[in-house]
């Protein structure tokens, strides 16, 4: 259900987070390259690119929807 970024911080300082993929709602690229990712209550922007985001979203979901078949 989680997926792992890396966020783009205030002061240039980047972290790793997990987000919930179940509590995006949107996925927007950006000029340079990163990702802004809606969640229900705020939004983040991230390092990865959008194509890399939306295939782990996919990833998961596939994962997901494997282990409910067993």
């Amino acid at each position: 259900m989680f997926i792992e970024l890396t966020e783009i911080g205030s002061l240039g300082q980047d972290r790793p987070i997990y987000v919930n993929v179940t509590k995006i709602q949107s996925l927007f690229g950006d000029p340079s390259g990163n990702t802004l990712v809606t969640l229900r209550r705020e939004t983040i922007k991230v390092i990865e690119d959008y194509e890399t985001v939306k295939s782990l979203i996919a990833l998961n979901e596939h994962r997901t929807k494997t282990k409910a078949k067993n």
